[in-house]
Parts: structure tokens; C-alpha cells; sequence
């Protein structure tokens, strides 16, 4: 155990990938849930969430979290309702602020990440999207691309609107709910984020 919190257990270990290479599995342990953090045989660390914690009034959604995130991981995080999965992705995707702690992308505080920069690295889809249904897809596309900033990347939803098989022409608010979530899958990766 690498961190034994009220809320969840973080666990590392060593495993062997499919192909023989040595890499180290994270995990987390909540009680009703088990999460796969992360499968890399990379070592450097990208993302450290130090001691964090964020209260809605007198209510702790997140107490004095720690862990690391190497490069090109694949990150899951499942538990029960409440259990503050949601409020720890808003910290790291800095729509919050921690009331205490620190989160760390490539060794530097967020709040020392001019804000637009930090955007462009990171992908962020939330379970609710807050969609313009009155707007076209490609004029919300462009719109959030002049928001976030295109980090060499202008015009990537095209391409990856096209790969989705997603009509940009059509307004969002005609979509089904499977397209919406298209739409909000382009937005979380159009700045092609680290």
C-alpha cells in the first residue's frame, strides 16, 4: 500500500506485460470498487496529486489524496457514488482549486500553469456536458479551439469528428445523447493533450 486514505487505498506492484516487458500496476482500492490507475513500464512521473483535499461546505469529497501518474497511462477511477472521483478529475483538470494539498503536472504546481497552457496539455470529458444545443458542432469546435487554444493541433476535430463518423454541420441539439457524447470525446481530445 502506497497510501492508506479515509476514502481509498492506493497499491502498486510489479507485473509483466503480454509481450515480457517488467512495468508497475497502481490500483485503488475503495471499499464496494476496485480501480486500475495506471499499466506503464515508463517511470517518469507526469501528474502528482500531493495531500489534496477539497470540501463542499462541511462536507469532505476529497481528504488527503496522494498518488502519481507516469506517461502514456491509461488512467481509470471507479467507486460508488460519492465517493469523490468526479472532484479529484475537476482538481486535476484544475476546474477546481484544492482547499489543501497540491496537484503537480511535469514537477510544477497547476497554480504556477498559465491557464490556457495547462488546457492544451490535458484532456478533460466531464459526465455532464454543458453543450450549446442551438450551436452547429463545427462552430462549437471552433469556438472551443479559440477558447483553449489549438497547441499546433488547428483543425484536429475534423479529423477527429470524421474517425467518430459525426456530422459537424448538424446542431447539437439535435443529436442523440451518443452523439453529444462524441462531441464531448472531440472536445476533451482536439488540443491533442499530453
Amino acid at each position: 500500500t502506497v497510501y492508506a486514505g479515509s476514502f481509498f487505498e492506493v497499491h502498486r506492484d510489479a507485473v509483466r506485460l503480454p509481450d515480457g516487458r517488467q512495468a508497475v500496476r497502481a490500483y485503488i482500492r475503495h471499499p464496494g470498487a476496485v480501480a486500475i490507475v495506471a499499466l506503464t513500464d515508463e517511470g517518469a512521473v507526469i501528474l502528482e496529486v500531493r495531500s489534496v483535499g477539497y470540501s463542499y461546505a462541511d462536507t469532505d469529497a476529497v481528504r488527503d489524496v496522494s498518488f502519481g501518474v507516469g506517461g502514456r497511462q491509461l488512467v481509470a477511477l471507479t467507486g460508488p457514488n460519492g465517493s469523490g472521483k468526479s472532484t479529484l478529475l475537476k482538481l486535476i483538470a484544475r476546474v477546481l482549486e484544492p482547499r489543501s494539498g497540491e496537484v503537480f503536472y511535469e514537477g510544477t504546481p497547476l497554480r504556477l500553469w498559465p491557464a490556457k497552457e495547462y488546457a492544451k496539455r490535458v484532456g478533460y470529458l466531464p459526465g455532464e456536458l454543458a453543450l450549446y444545443k442551438d450551436m452547429k458542432a463545427d462552430q462549437f469546435f471552433q469556438m472551443y479551439e479559440y477558447l483553449r487554444g489549438a497547441n499546433g493541433s488547428k483543425g484536429y476535430w475534423r479529423e477527429l469528428a470524421k474517425r467518430l463518423d459525426l456530422d459537424v454541420s448538424r446542431k447539437i441539439g439535435k443529436y442523440s445523447r451518443g452523439n453529444k457524447q462524441k462531441v464531448g470525446i472531440v472536445a476533451a481530445f482536439m488540443s491533442r493533450p499530453d
